[in-house]
């Protein structure tokens, strides 16, 4: 009866892991595809994989270590951005502007994570709002710059090669700089 009971219980846990697993696999060949946006030099190539394959099984051994703590899940998610983020320079407005927001996001997720280590969750009510805040700002500040982000800023691409702008979007350099200049 207890190897019953013992046997049940691993059940979830080795699935869990199985599932975990096969995103290390996911994200594996997702970012081998997202790398061969990049224009990059190949051993800056290898040096965006190493650091992205490195964090993310880091996050998922941390995952599987402790698989009721949320650190691990947001690891994953921050590295496995790091890994895909070169998506965001495919050249499609959509694509573009998406990646953009998330960049942003990511920022923000690690501030979250910093302040609910090691718990993986936010105790305070000052953290929990001050997170809320940096979320706020962070998607805020990414939207107000995509709306005045000159071409070539927004989309990394050399003058006439840049995809068209969404219609009801135009470009104001000086207040896109201004923008920038308090966001860093």
């Amino acid at each position: 009866m207890a190897t019953e009971l013992a046997a049940a219980s691993s059940t979830p846990t080795r699935w869990a892991g199985g599932l975990r697993h096969a995103l290390w696999l996911l994200i594996l060949v997702a970012g081998l595809a997202a790398e061969s946006v990049l224009r990059a030099t190949p051993s800056y190539i290898v040096y965006d994989l190493a650091v992205g394959f490195t964090g993310v099984y880091i996050s998922l051994v941390v995952w599987e270590s402790r698989p009721s703590n949320r650190i691990g899940p947001l690891l994953f998610i921050y590295s496995a951005w790091f890994l895909l983020s070169p998506v965001r320079l495919i050249p499609n407005v959509g694509w573009i502007s998406l990646g953009w927001i998330v960049q942003r996001a990511v920022q923000a997720l690690f501030v979250q994570i910093v302040l609910a280590y090691p718990s993986g969750r936010l105790q305070a009510r000052l953290d929990r709002t001050f997170v809320a805040v940096v979320y706020t700002y962070t998607i805020g500040m990414a939207l107000i710059e995509l709306t005045v982000a000159p071409a070539r800023d927004l989309f990394g691409c050399p003058g006439s090669a840049c995809p068209a702008r969404p219609p009801l979007l135009v470009a104001n350099e000086p207040l896109f700089q201004q923008l920038t200049s308090v966001d860093n």
